[in-house]
């Protein structure tokens, strides 16, 4: 009896392993129809999505296209400077190097005129003092108007009519 209990429980074991089965079937079909529900949705936002990037990826290509047409351009056009841009380094050396020459050139005559103002500052300085004692005594009326007649007229124009003449006031030397 003890085989039978067990060939009992066995069967009933697989039994239920086998409902288990079952069912767990049943569960993937219906989340399969679920899922095939879905798909033509799912199908459209793709379509659509691939209708809006098909024209983006042709023109992509196209300014691809145009980017490596622009590089050979550019490519050549450096190529073709080439020389151009050789003859170019050599006259900026040129010029640089005459550069160079003119700015000593026009230091060296910076310095003598540096000299030479220093030289001839006090000699200008002498004239400009020489120049004010000039102009102070064409200012000034000459001692020797002193000694003028007073009724002649020639001579006391040249001597200046306005002002008193020196004696006049009293403190210059009266004539003899």
């Amino acid at each position: 009896m003890r085989f039978l209990w067990i060939v009992t429980i066995i069967c009933t074991l697989v039994t239920m392993g086998l409902v288990m089965i079952i069912l767990s079937q049943s569960q993937v079909f219906i989340m399969m129809n679920n899922d095939s529900d879905r798909l033509p949705n799912a199908m459209k936002a793709l379509d659509g999505r691939m209708s809006n990037l098909i024209p983006f990826k042709e023109q992509f290509e196209r300014r691809l296209d145009q980017g490596k047409k622009d590089w050979q351009n550019l490519e050549a056009a450096i190529a073709a400077m080439g020389p151009g841009m050789d003859k170019m380094k050599e006259n900026i050396d040129i010029c640089k190097e005459e550069q160079k020459t003119k700015a000593e050139e026009l230091e060296a005559v910076q310095n003598e005129y540096t000299q030479m103002k220093e030289t001839l500052k006090p000699q200008s300085d002498a004239w400009k003092q020489e120049i004010e004692n000039l102009k102070a005594q064409l200012v000034a009326i000459s001692p020797i108007c002193a000694h003028v007649k007073k009724n002649s007229t020639l001579p006391l124009n040249l001597c200046g009519k306005t002002g008193n003449l020196p004696g006049e006031d009293g403190k210059g030397k009266q004539p003899n």
